[in-house]
């Protein structure tokens, strides 16, 4: 992948963080402090909460990767200078 194409690809995967930790936000919002939450049937409360943990788990992997963009790029910095 070309330096170009792979900052591109960086760039979406910290555009998906960013909105799945908006929605995340939002969806913890509801369920604390929502009125609404609580007239739900008892199915779809649990739902909502198994939704928000794998969005957690989710946000926490999209994490991991980002910080391996400059784990990586630190890496491939090091290795051209190794070859100047």
């Amino acid at each position: 992948m070309e330096n170009n194409e792979a900052t591109n690809y960086q760039k979406r995967v910290i555009e998906e963080k960013i909105e799945l930790d908006g929605n995340l936000a939002k969806l913890s919002s509801f369920i604390s402090a929502s009125p609404v939450f609580l007239t739900l049937s008892v199915d779809e409360r649990v739902r909502k909460k198994k939704k928000k943990k794998y969005m957690q788990e989710y946000s926490n992997i999209l994490e991991e990767r980002i910080a391996g963009f400059a784990f990586q790029q630190h890496a491939e910095e090091a290795q051209i200078r190794r070859w100047e």
